[in-house]
């Protein structure tokens, strides 16, 4: 099944109708008002993008919530096998996943999704805290991100 065709039966089993890849090859989609995912066709790469916004990156103490994120994103273990980044056009931090095959079933790219989200609630709910750059070492890689399957984000 392709990215197309899973966004289809994806937002039809959501009952919001057909989803579909805009002219750019992105789709986006807004979850509990606050949690927003552009869905985004790999430009020269079969696969497809998860891109959320963390919040905006700070002006003081860049470096240790940098190193915080760093550590985050050692083997995933912070981030659910997503990375933390820092768009510097827009000086955010942000949630990035990358699906390396566009050859995806719905039930899969729903789980992917509801792990991402379940990813990006909790590092906004640590920003909108204070609490990135609090963290050092294996409690930072660690971070306490809860992965719980099933959280129901995606059904609410």
């Amino acid at each position: 099944m392709t990215l197309v065709d899973a966004l289809t039966e994806m937002g039809n089993r959501l009952g919001i109708g057909d989803l579909d890849l805009d002219q750019n090859g992105g789709c986006l989609l807004a979850f509990d008002d606050d949690l927003l995912v552009d869905i985004e066709k790999a430009e020269d790469e079969p696969g497809f993008y998860f891109t959320a916004t963390v919040g905006a990156a700070p002006h003081a103490g860049r470096e240790v919530v940098f190193a915080e994120l760093l550590e985050a994103n050692l083997q995933g273990r912070g981030t659910g096998r997503a990375s933390l980044a820092l768009d510097g056009d827009l000086d955010e931090i942000v949630l990035n996943r990358y699906i390396d095959s566009d050859d995806i079933d719905v039930d899969i790219l729903e789980q992917e999704l509801e792990t991402f989200l379940t990813v990006l609630q909790a590092w906004k709910q640590r920003y909108s805290a204070g609490e990135i750059g609090s963290l050092r070492g294996p409690a930072a890689a660690n971070s306490g991100v809860p992965l719980r399957p099933g959280a129901g984000i995606i059904r609410g």
